[in-house]
């Protein structure tokens, strides 16, 4: 076999690995689009597939619900209200987060800001070593369910340099749906303070409830620990 056909030979076997490599991703990308689409009374306003192809999160605006898929076979679907928290992570170590039960999205460390040299890693040995590359940015949402709270998604599986466009890109996609989700947890705090703030009686009610209270503790009905325990509830 001469150089010029070895060089063929070996051209050609990388194509043909390439081309089953491509297929496969296609494969794995519809897949994961099947498992979402497939879902009863859900209609995908956006969709995110992770750059492994293992995961995917789609959100229905309208009925104030997320997917959260993954291979082979997983899709479940939840409210708005059953999003507990999103987070970002950067080779590791978590850049920002919203929760529920806190206000601020979480701070950055060192930086999705993009335009940096870089962060600094080993600080608790004392070497300071400055990191130019990339190789993960997960965002990790956090969900009402005893048996699978948490659902990655891998945004970037490759290594990249920091600052360069491939991590500017991803980045900025990461911050795109961690807004989004940062969105749908405010809006759910805001919608739950409303209704608890629309169950609560209105002043006049609970003076005509304490009253009737009084009544019942005068007429013997109820003995004074019981007035006093519903008129504790009454005025909680």
């Amino acid at each position: 076999m001469s150089l010029f056909e070895f060089i063929a030979l070996v051209v050609a076997l990388v194509a043909i690995g390439l081309a089953i490599q491509s297929d496969s991703n296609k494969k794995k990308r519809a897949k994961l689009e099947g498992l979402i689409s497939a879902q009863a009374d859900f209609r995908v306003t956006h969709a995110l597939v992770g750059a492994d192809l293992r995961t995917g999160i789609a959100i229905d605006d309208g009925g104030r619900k997320v997917c959260l898929a993954a291979l082979p076979d997983t899709a479940r679907v939840y409210r708005f209200e059953d999003v507990l928290s999103c987070e970002l992570f950067e080779d590791g170590r978590s850049i920002s987060k919203a929760v529920r039960s806190s206000q601020a999205l979480g701070a950055i460390i060192g930086g999705l800001a993009l335009g940096g040299v870089g962060v600094v890693a080993g600080g608790l040995s004392g070497a300071r070593k400055t990191v130019d590359t990339v190789t993960r940015i997960d965002l990790r949402l956090v969900v009402n369910d005893l048996q699978s709270p948490m659902h990655d998604v891998r945004l970037l599986d490759a290594e990249a340099k920091r600052g360069g466009f491939v991590h500017r890109s991803v980045s900025d996609k990461a911050r795109f749906w961690a807004g989004l989700f940062e969105v749908i947890i405010e809006g759910s705090r805001g919608a739950a303070a409303q209704a608890q703030a629309r169950g609560r009686p209105r002043p006049a009610d609970v003076a005509g409830q304490l009253r009737e209270l009084a009544k019942l503790r005068d007429d013997g009905i109820l003995t004074e620990e019981e007035f006093a325990a519903q008129k504790a509830k009454l005025l909680a």
